[in-house]
């Protein structure tokens, strides 16, 4: 097994810097910024992880140097820890055994586009936004997003796996990629196309490092939304359920509950230089909402009476324009305090009431969730626990993030991170590094 790396020689040193000249980086500095993702860790926790600080930084910019760089791991016995744009929260690029961390965002051009057959070859380290930008100038646009696209990446998405906007029509990440290579740990290159792609998809990057994916996209059209208020998280869930049986052609289904609903309204607007900027924005009920996309040419014209038939009410039409402006800029409640507790489960939608219900009688602090549902019948629900990493309490309460796990697994659901790993690998693993190739 390969043992931890803190420091390299001055010959490894030497060997790095000829295949990666100025895109390699040994200061302490550099280095210290590796040593986690947006997430924090407890203070009682950070013991427990030991040593995190990788003995070097290597940025990759194509796929030639990821090769060299496995060679370089596997003749040294060094651990490698791929990093994209470390948009989770949940560790998974946090370096436990030293070793080098390979930066794959250079890898961000579109390589290819196929407009015929509407598919787009790019590097696995393209950010998402980015992509989508460059997609619409030629009247084109994706099919399925991560709600962290300002900063995620195509690579890192299907390396973790998850539901985003756009999966009520499409499906899971993997569903709308066709195909992805991948540097193996023993430094040979592998094309995983089709259904092959569910064997890398969610391995938070053990398998080695993506190089490029090819994904489907769709011809850009302006869409619409329609937005609604619930009373209770089941009257949410029936609205959801008939808009599924009444197989009514929305794009995307999102839904926040209360808490998250007031902590947005009590979110301070941007300041520059201090002062405050004039940021419009209509008020949201304290409810449960939940936003409904598609393009305007379809015919959604069932959606409303399934929203009043289950309860809800719908809400003005400034309302749902604002939230889907809002997709990617959720995380802005950050201004009311410096930390968060996270947590994501995988629930059916079925169970979608239980589980919030339960979050909100048996969680003792408010929790914040934002969710997203699949074409599968299955929803993601991304929780936060406003805290302050710089209170010992915040120790006390990351374990609660445990608790909404388990909750989610009694309702028939799990933590979509321990799903995605422990189904493709058949073992628990939580931090992202993988070892050269040596029989293990």
């Amino acid at each position: 097994m390969i043992k931890s790396k803190y420091s390299l020689s001055d010959d490894e040193k030497n060997e790095l810097s000829e295949i990666f000249g100025k895109r390699v980086n040994f200061s302490k500095r550099e280095r210290h910024y590796y040593t986690h993702d947006v997430g924090t860790m407890p203070s009682l926790i950070k013991p427990l992880l030991g040593k995190v600080e990788p003995a070097a930084i290597v940025k990759v910019s194509n796929e030639e140097e990821a090769i060299k760089l496995i060679k370089f791991a596997n003749k040294n016995l060094i651990p490698i820890v791929p990093r994209a744009g470390a948009s989770s929260g949940y560790g998974g690029v946090i370096p436990t055994k030293g070793g080098v961390v390979a930066d794959v965002t250079l890898m961000n051009k579109i390589i290819e586009l196929d407009e015929d057959n509407l598919t787009a070859t790019v590097g696995a380290g393209i950010v998402w936004e980015q992509l989508e930008s460059k997609l619409r100038l030629k009247g084109l646009a994706l099919r399925a997003v991560p709600s962290s696209a300002p900063s995620s990446t195509v690579g890192g998405w299907l390396a973790q796996t998850g539901i985003g906007y756009g999966s009520y029509e499409y499906g899971w990440s993997y569903n709308t990629m066709e195909s992805a290579r991948v540097v193996l740990p023993t430094g040979e290159v592998e094309e995983f196309s089709s259904i092959d792609l569910d064997n890398i998809s969610g391995t938070m990057g053990t398998t080695g490092i993506i190089t490029q994916v090819r994904i489907k996209i769709r011809k850009y059209e302006n869409t619409t939304a329609t937005s609604a208020e619930f009373p209770d998280a089941l009257s949410m869930k029936n609205a959801i359920k008939a808009v599924g049986e009444k197989n009514i052609p929305v794009w995307a289904i999102s839904f926040l509950n209360p808490s998250w609903a007031d902590m947005k309204n009590r979110a301070p607007s941007k300041t520059h230089q201090d002062h405050p900027l004039n940021e419009h924005r209509p008020m949201l009920p304290v409810s449960y909402i939940l936003n409904f996309v598609y393009p305007e040419s379809r015919d959604v014209s069932g959606l409303k009476d399934a929203i009043i038939n289950a309860g809800g009410t719908v809400l003005p039409d400034e309302i749902a324009k604002h939230e889907t402006e809002e997709w990617y800029r959720s995380m802005k409640v950050k201004r009311l305090g410096p930390s968060f507790v996270p947590a994501e489960v995988l629930v059916p939608v079925d169970n979608i009431d239980k589980v919030l219900n339960e979050i909100e009688h048996k969680i003792s602090l408010p929790v914040m969730v934002e969710g997203m549902v699949s074409n599968d019948n299955m929803a993601t629900l991304l929780c936060f626990i406003p805290h302050s990493e710089r209170s010992f309490r915040f120790n006390l309460a990351f374990p609660l993030a445990l608790s909404i796990i388990k909750m989610a697994q009694n309702n028939g659901g799990t933590n979509i991170l321990v799903r995605a790993i422990f189904c493709k690998t058949g073992r628990y693993c939580i931090w992202r590094t993988f070892y050269p190739y040596s029989g293990i």
